[in-house]
């Protein structure tokens, strides 16, 4: 016997492609920064590109003041780096000092796990490097080292982007375009 089941669908949610569509128009120009919603900021960029490209003269200095505001945001962003590992330290001493050291002791058996992790995608990881890019693995993680190290104690790719970018070009020669 098989029971008769009450489902409930929720209609309010509107999937339709027109309306995913006109959804990608912002409203204002800084609501999509603000909800950090992608589309509608991937939109606002190509639709800045476009109107830098109709702007004449004033194009060659909009790209170079976009690039002038790229660097200033990497320099930021490096600095912002530099001080997370004395931010994380003061809030492990804080969680220490209100949970007492249970809570170091479950910290260090995740902190165990990861490094046992972050090990075993090292080891693929190099298998990759040797068959699809035919380098030398402990070549590759020696000039990459800053910014794998960067990517793995922040765990966020937008704050080791500049990092990366900067490895990428001084140490392994791959052009930035």
């Amino acid at each position: 016997n098989i029971e008769a089941a009450s489902v409930t669908v929720n209609t309010d949610v509107d999937t339709s492609l027109i309306n995913k569509l006109i959804n990608i128009i912002p409203s204002n120009f800084v609501q999509p920064f603000l909800d950090s919603n992608m589309l509608q900021v991937m939109f606002l960029s190509i639709l800045c590109g476009i109107a830098v490209g109709f702007v004449g003269d004033y194009s060659n200095f909009l790209k170079e003041m976009f690039e002038a505001l790229n660097s200033l945001f990497q320099v930021i962003t490096r600095i912002i780096v530099r001080v997370i590992p004395l931010a994380v330290f003061c809030s492990i001493v804080l969680m220490v000092v209100n949970t007492g050291g249970t809570s170091l002791l479950s910290m260090f058996k995740v902190a165990g796990t990861t490094i046992f992790t972050f090990f075993l995608m090292m080891i693929v990881y190099s298998l990759l490097i040797m068959v699809f890019a035919r380098l030398n693995p402990l070549t590759f993680f020696r000039k990459s080292k800053e910014g794998l190290l960067t990517s793995f104690s922040l765990s966020s790719s937008s704050a080791a982007m500049p990092t990366n970018l900067r490895v990428c070009k001084d140490n392994l020669g791959v052009s930035p375009k």
